[in-house]
């Protein structure tokens, strides 16, 4: 039986609602906009369901991306990812743009510099995986905490030196070349990572490896001092009574 998952991204410039079948994209839409991301992402779904002939009940999980990324689109995203998971009792996978990412380097260590705005870029640090034990999908590479930094100065800070650096910037490859490692190569990669995140949507479904609704919340690298502190207040414990 075909394994059919939804994958909404809207972190990563106006964002794409895909669906794949058993690990390979088989329809996408992509948003105009990230200002109408709330507004098209449910006609997206719809639309992409439709295209394959499919429900709602014909979905076996629903993966969404959890990020890096700005602010109001990934609780976009997330919103709608665990409003369907929660209506269809379809289990939910987050996956990180950078662990999608990190599946596009040739080798390791590799550095993944994403757009954030300002002038700023997102960086995480991807090592080698450990060996898996027997049989299962493979393993994921270890991802460096996200920091936000400039061209001038994205190597502070680091423990591991980058022998590849992936980013979907010409312009940021370009600015970074002179404050690179010597040896490291530079490799310009697409700007929508779907099929990443679809392959990964379909390894972790075979591993059982899903998420809690409840608590799955986006990768933020700046996150507003107001939100810090909220949580979902069904989180809360249940008084004693």
């Amino acid at each position: 039986m075909t394994t059919n998952i939804l994958i909404l991204d809207t972190a990563s410039g106006a964002g794409h609602v895909a669906l794949a079948s058993d690990g390979r994209v088989c329809a996408q839409h992509a948003l105009s906009t990230p200002r109408q991301q709330a507004e098209q992402i449910f006609p997206a779904i719809a639309s992409v369901l439709e295209e394959r002939a499919l429900r709602l009940e014909d979905l076996r999980a629903v993966a969404v991306s959890t990020g890096p990324g700005a602010f109001t689109s990934l609780r976009v995203g997330l919103t709608a990812a665990k409003s369907l998971a929660e209506a269809a009792g379809l289990p939910l996978i987050g996956i990180s743009n950078m662990q999608a990412v990190a599946r596009l380097t040739p080798g390791f260590p590799a550095a993944i510099l994403l757009p954030a705005s300002r002038g700023e870029f997102f960086r995480s640090i991807a090592t080698s995986p450990l060996p898996v034990q027997g049989e299962g999908p493979p393993a994921e590479p270890s991802l460096s905490e996200v920091a936000l930094v400039q061209p001038d100065s994205w190597l502070e800070g680091l423990e591991a030196i980058p022998r590849y650096i992936l980013s979907p910037s010409a312009e940021f490859l370009d600015a970074v070349a002179e404050h690179s490692p010597e040896g490291a190569r530079c490799l310009l990669i697409s700007r929508s990572w779907v099929p990443q995140l679809a392959s990964l949507a379909w390894d972790r479904y075979r591993s059982r490896a899903f998420d809690d609704p409840l608590r799955l919340d986006a990768a933020y690298a700046r996150k507003a001092d107001a939100d810090k502190s909220w949580r979902d207040p069904r989180l809360a414990p249940s008084p004693v009574p």
